[in-house]
């Protein structure tokens, strides 16, 4: 559980110069350890570039120590952040902490460009409200069968649920300091629904940590009629919270029944139209609505009179009351997605016959493997670039990306280059020495460490080329973008050999901030050899996962049974992975007899001869991975996506198992999908489906239908494979009965019936 709320947006109205991107880190607590907050800092640097500015508000109550994290040892807080050095510092980082009235005080730092801090901060607010709705999923979309009818007896197809939004303490924090102003002198606080009661608990801790002692009462209704029907006059000094408005008419009605003064009435969620925000701005806490000020918000939705007015009952909609936002269930919408040829990024088969090898210690495609000592995590797909240029000289390794390689670099990289700057990794490096022994040059370019710039003459005109073997967040180019800011005499050249970001888009956004400069967006070149798109998957990858799931199993079992001898010796395969570089034919498990799963001729995705013996795992796993990839990059409203929400499902289907019947290919889609896709138990036909053909795995469990059994119990094992329990309980009944007692299989069946089933 984190111990803090951070967040990004764009500024476009409160600097000078234009748009600024902004990082806010908000610590509601007086003390954080200095590990979590390291570590943490580093795991979002890797999904997010540092920022044109970076804001850290702390209370005014913080320890000395957390204090010092954010001042004088601040270089240390931030040393994993790529980008953050003395001069960041200086000029784009401050340190605010706020009082018992919720107003931020400036502790320490600057804002280069800051022109007002109370707009300033207004936007951070309202833009740190609108990500914790977003991310917690507070609009839910209705599926076509039916739709909602709100208090008000309007019918509509969406509807805003605050008791999502309202689920982790740093975030119910962070809204409860901008209510702290709200709240001075009030004895009573009425909700309209108790969904939203932790919020006031949460301003009166704060209160308690001011040393701000009151004896506050928080009451709420059963329902929203409850609510609307009330029509006695409220306690004196109380204030009424309203969970969310369309519109804004419950202030009205609230406003005609006199039964509290207008002040003390707030709408903590607006969604509606200008003219009805206008008219109410006064009691509305945080306006999602989408407005030239505000492009990140939410169009405000149709919503109708009445079931006579309504559309949406004419198409045959079922309308649903909403009777409380705390017990309103909504089942996840799902749709069901058969993978195909046509899903196949345009990239993949090319690539994949453009850096096939002969042999295995001449394969590029690894998983589970890192390349720099001091990072914690593998990348979930790694591609081996120095092996890459070795295979250069091979024969037998197809040579049209080394031809395309050299022709770009000649192209792309000027003659009178003064300076190579390559990245710290072994690939970026091997390039970097290639590029300099077989280009030809006017005075040959010195070769700059990255940790060392000094090397680099502020005086002198010429380019300066950046070389990358890969780039993947692009993290690692914007600290060096950053840092050649300072010698700007110098043109800068960006060269990297394999573009593999998880996006097009992404990427297109790397490569376009890569290249601003005082001309523009395309001041600076950002050259690639050529451009793949595939997961990040730095982190808790599939076999990490398995790591920790082995670990506990083996800790659990007979060790004399065949099961414990099956996960050791699989055990100490990635025990040793880092060793070797990688996995590559042990990438998945083995069959039940200790068999290698391997590719059979006539795979889809691939437009070439297969050849089995040359058919390494990882490439297989590279081949559905990007597929999988693909289809999760879509939009959620399109036919054939994986994306996912909180509401909407996009599962593979079970069909898909029979279509794609090698054991290797059904491997790489049970590693490659996330749980959300592999969720059978949200439907019972995709459940028993699933099901029957987990069945007749059991059935040819020493045939090669059955050869990917291992790997289809170990999804299960990772609840990332789920069926309904009935479903699950009628397959493990009938795998014990079919298989004999002792067995691998067996005994794995057994361990996860009291692993699901307890």
């Amino acid at each position: 559980m984190k111990d803090y709320f951070i967040f990004t947006y764009n500024d476009k109205f409160n600097f000078k110069g234009g748009e600024k991107s902004v990082t806010v880190l908000f610590i509601p607590e007086s003390s954080i350890r200095s590990s979590t907050l390291v570590q943490g800092l580093e795991t979002f640097n890797q999904e997010k570039v540092l920022t044109d500015r970076f804001v850290a508000i702390i209370p005014a109550y913080a320890e000395g120590s957390l204090i010092e994290k954010f001042s004088t040892n601040v270089l240390n807080t931030f040393g994993r952040v790529v980008g953050f050095d003395k001069s960041y510092s200086e000029f784009n980082y401050s340190v605010y902490k706020f009082d018992d009235k919720g107003h931020p005080l400036k502790l320490f730092g600057s804002l280069a460009g800051l022109k007002n801090k109370t707009s300033f901060f207004s936007t951070l607010f309202r833009h740190g409200n609108h990500h914790i709705f977003e991310t917690k999923s507070g609009l839910i979309e209705s599926n076509p069968d039916h739709h909602f009818v709100f208090p008000s007896g309007k019918h509509s197809e969406k509807f805003i649920r605050t008791a999502n939004v309202l689920r982790d303490s740093n975030e119910i924090y962070f809204i409860a300091i901008q209510l702290l102003g709200k709240f001075e002198g009030i004895e009573t606080v009425y909700c309209d629904t108790a969904s939203i009661n932790v919020l006031p608990f949460a301003v009166f801790e704060i209160f308690n940590r001011f040393n701000i002692g009151r004896e506050i009462r928080v009451k709420s209704f059963e329902s929203y009629k409850l609510f609307e029907d009330f029509n006695q006059i409220f306690d004196p000094n109380s204030i009424v919270l309203i969970s969310s408005s369309t519109s804004g008419n419950i202030i009205d009605r609230l406003r005609e029944k006199q039964v509290l003064k207008d002040n003390l009435i707030l709408v903590l969620f607006f969604l509606g139209d200008e003219e009805s925000y206008a008219k109410h701005i006064s009691n509305i806490f945080c306006n999602l609505s989408k407005s030239v000020e505000f492009e990140v918000g939410y169009e405000p939705f149709k919503t109708f009179k009445n079931s006579l007015d309504c559309n949406l009952c004419q198409n045959h909609s079922q309308p649903v009351i909403i009777q409380s936002d705390v017990f309103l269930n909504i089942e996840p919408k799902f749709n069901i997605v058969t993978l195909k040829k046509a899903d196949a990024p345009s990239f993949l088969s090319r690539f994949v016959e453009n850096h096939r090898a002969h042999k295995e210690e001449n394969n590029i495609f690894k998983v589970h493997y890192r390349d720099i000592e001091e990072e914690d995590f593998n990348y979930e797909i790694y591609l081996d670039f120095c092996q890459l240029l070795e295979n250069f000289d091979s024969e037998h390794y197809p040579q049209s990306y080394h031809e395309k390689l050299t022709k770009i670099s000649n192209a792309h990289i000027p003659l009178n280059t003064k300076y190579l700057l390559p990245l710290r990794d072994p690939g970026s490096q091997e390039l970097t020495k290639m590029i300099l022994r077989d280009n030809s040059w006017v005075n040959e370019p010195e070769i700059i460490d990255i940790n060392n710039p000094d090397g680099i003459d502020p005086e002198v005109s010429g380019t300066i080329v950046v070389v990358g073997a890969t780039f993947v967040t692009g993290r690692h180019y914007f600290f060096i973008n950053r840092l050649l800011r300072n010698f700007p005499k110098l043109s800068v050249v960006y060269f990297i050999g394999i573009a593999r970001s998880f996006s097009k888009q992404f990427s297109d956004n790397i490569k376009s901030n890569l290249g601003i400069g005082e001309y523009g967006g395309k001041t600076f070149p950002v050259v690639h050899v050529d451009e793949i798109y595939i997961p990040q998957g730095k982190g808790e990858n599939s076999w990490t996962k398995e790591s920790l799931f082995i670990r506990e199993l083996l800790g659990k079992i007979d060790h004399t049974s065949q099961l414990f001898k099956f996960f050791d010796e699989r055990n100490r395969i990635l025990l040793n992975a880092r060793g070797k570089k990688g996995l590559c034919n042990d990438t998945f498990l083995p069959t039940v007899s200790g068999e290698t799963l391997c590719l059979r001729k006539g795979f889809v995705y691939w437009n070439f001869e297969v050849k089995p013996e040359i058919a390494f795992q990882p490439q297989v796993y590279f081949t559905i991975s990007s597929v999988i990839n693909r289809l999760r990059n879509e939009p959620l409203n399109v036919e054939r996506s994986l994306n996912q929400s909180t509401y909407v499902r996009n599962l593979i289907s079970a069909e898909t198992f029979n279509r794609f019947n090698d054991g290797i290919i059904q491997a790489s889609i049970l590693r490659a999908a996330d749980y959300r896709m592999l969720s059978y138990d949200l439907d019972e036909n995709q459940s028993l489906a699933m099901t029957v053909f987990l069945k007749s795995l059991i059935d040819r469990i020493d045939g090669d239908h059955g050869e990917a059994l291992p790997e289809f119990l170990l999804a299960l094992g990772l609840k990332k494979l789920r069926l309904k329990r009935l479903d699950f309980n009628d397959f493990a009944e009938y795998s014990t009965q079919k298989l004999h007692k002792g067995s691998m299989a067996y005994d794995f069946i057994e361990y996860l019936k009291g692993k699901l089933l307890k």
